[in-house]
């Protein structure tokens, strides 16, 4: 019975952590995949802008839960969250110097600024949808849902 036991419970960690810890890192890759394709199908940008606000709502409880256990990164992951609408109606100058890199966030621990990714890069494609797409666009478009799945990594580890 206690081998039983010892090896029920081995599996349970086991299967556990192979697996995301929050239920909404599936969906949020599946999206950004969808995303990324349908860019390179050429889908009109309303269809980009759909999907990349779709990430931006399923990345919120991501990072909210990713402060939860990471509470050194909690102000600057409030701070994004709720900033994650006035990124999306900026220019792309702004997202960029504000957001990415980082000149309008508060201060905080080097481990939190990479997770405020998976609000900042489905933002600007947000903002790129705007506007009609050329190669150029759909080319940065497809940069920052593929630098978004790089990013996933870290929450699977993490959480």
């Amino acid at each position: 019975m206690k081998y039983l036991i010892t090896a029920l419970s081995l599996t349970l960690i086991t299967s556990c952590a192979s697996k995301p810890l929050h239920k909404n890192i599936t969906p949020y890759k599946e999206v950004a995949e969808r995303l990324v394709k349908n860019n390179k199908n050429g889908v009109g940008p309303e269809s980009l802008k759909k999907d990349a606000i779709e990430l931006v709502e399923l990345a919120k409880p991501i990072l909210m839960a990713y402060s939860e256990k990471n509470p050194k990164c909690k102000v600057l992951l409030n701070h994004i969250v709720s900033k994650s609408s006035y990124m999306q109606n900026i220019s792309l100058s702004e997202i960029e110097d504000k957001f990415h890199d980082g000149n309008g966030l508060p201060k905080a621990d080097e481990t939190c600024y990479e997770p405020k990714e998976l609000i900042v890069h489905p933002s600007t494609v947000v903002i790129l949808s705007k506007s009609k797409l050329n190669k150029e666009s759909r080319e940065q478009i497809n940069d920052e849902i593929e630098e978004v799945l790089a990013h996933l990594d870290i929450f699977t580890e993490a959480m």
